[in-house]
């Protein structure tokens, strides 16, 4: 007989293979027998955020902190829900209780700053990028908004190694994530290079676990 643990992550398997819709059913069904499951609160709140229903992802992954206050991946969650409903301050707060959790995890700091890029205060965007490659030199989404800043100001010398670095980090997820930065790379263009804005801030990081 399949016991509840085994349910469970089967449907983790379908929620990382890309079938929320499938492993939703069995979260819900989770946390109505066991309300205290912070693991199936989480995931709950990671499918809205994947959907962009932010208010609710609020309430699922408050259930999750809540229940369990010193899991960093839950409170970088609840950052980027936070973050992206508009409400920068509470962010925050979420976003450096992880780090403070964690000093290796980086990406929390990392989201926050792509929030801050996004409502364009590059300032706050830039010391948080900076910030984040003290902690991990290699981070490939801070080392490529950075250059990206830096190639907004037409300092396109001082962008080239940011992207460089980016690229050598990781070039499969550069490729797909921020492909005018790895085409700089690549030409070695010596002259700012237009960047949509969908590709200056790479993707949040979203914790699936």
């Amino acid at each position: 007989m399949t016991s509840r643990q085994e349910i469970f992550d089967r449907a983790v398997a379908q929620h990382r293979a890309g079938r929320a819709d499938l492993a939703e059913p069995i979260y819900r069904q989770t946390v109505a027998e066991d309300k205290g499951h912070h693991q199936a609160w989480h995931l709950l709140g990671v499918i809205a955020l994947q959907r962009e229903q932010f208010a609710e992802a609020i309430a699922f992954l408050e259930i999750a902190t809540g229940l369990d206050h010193t899991n960093p991946k839950y409170l970088n969650n609840l950052g980027n829900a936070l973050g992206q409903s508009g409400n920068l301050a509470a962010a925050e707060i979420a976003f450096r209780r992880a780090n403070d959790l964690d000093k290796q995890f980086a990406d929390p700091l990392y989201n926050l700053g792509v929030i801050y890029h996004r409502h364009h205060n590059l300032t706050r965007a830039e010391a948080l990028y900076r910030e984040v490659l003290e902690q991990n030199p290699e981070h490939p989404g801070a080392n490529n908004n950075l250059g990206s800043l830096y190639n907004d100001r037409g300092q396109c010398e001082e962008a080239l190694p940011y992207f460089k670095k980016a690229v050598s980090s990781d070039p499969d997820f550069m490729a797909a994530s921020a492909p005018a930065s790895a085409a700089t790379v690549a030409n070695v263009i010596p002259e700012p290079v237009p960047v949509p804005t969908s590709w200056i801030a790479l993707p949040i990081v979203i914790d699936l676990k």
